[in-house]
């Protein structure tokens, strides 16, 4: 992968792919901007965290790449999330009605002898 920057004013790359040079497909080219917090593969712009190309250019300039990641994948704001205490879930029938213990119910049909065998009998249906 290769950057080259065509607009350093405004922060403009373009970024050229190679997926399998050797056997001979052709490159891809993608723009960068840094300031807009853009590329064409649309990568960047979705998940608002730097894609490869974004990578490849800020390589190219030496520019600090982890001032372009959104602060929602910072570990200082995941930690934010837990440091609220979350509220009960209350009961399906009766939301106010909170439940202190969980329910377990094994399923009886996949119960087994001290031997490791089942319990019941597994039948089998045969196709037609």
């Amino acid at each position: 992968m290769g950057a080259i920057c065509f607009s350093r004013h405004q922060n403009q790359f373009q970024v050229s792919e190679y997926s399998r040079p050797l056997e001979g497909i052709v490159q891809n080219n993608y723009v960068v901007d840094l300031r807009h917090r853009t590329c064409d593969c649309g990568i960047f712009q979705t998940f608002k965290y730097p894609c490869a190309h974004v990578f490849a250019a800020c390589a190219s300039v030496r520019f600090d790449v982890m001032t372009l990641v959104d602060p929602v994948y910072r570990l200082q704001t995941v930690f934010k999330v837990y440091r609220n205490e979350f509220p009960p879930i209350g009961n399906e029938r009766d939301p106010n009605m909170i439940d202190n213990g969980v329910n377990i119910l094994p399923d009886p049909s996949l119960r087994r002898d001290i031997h490791g065998r089942p319990t019941q009998p597994v039948f089998i249906v045969p196709r037609i």
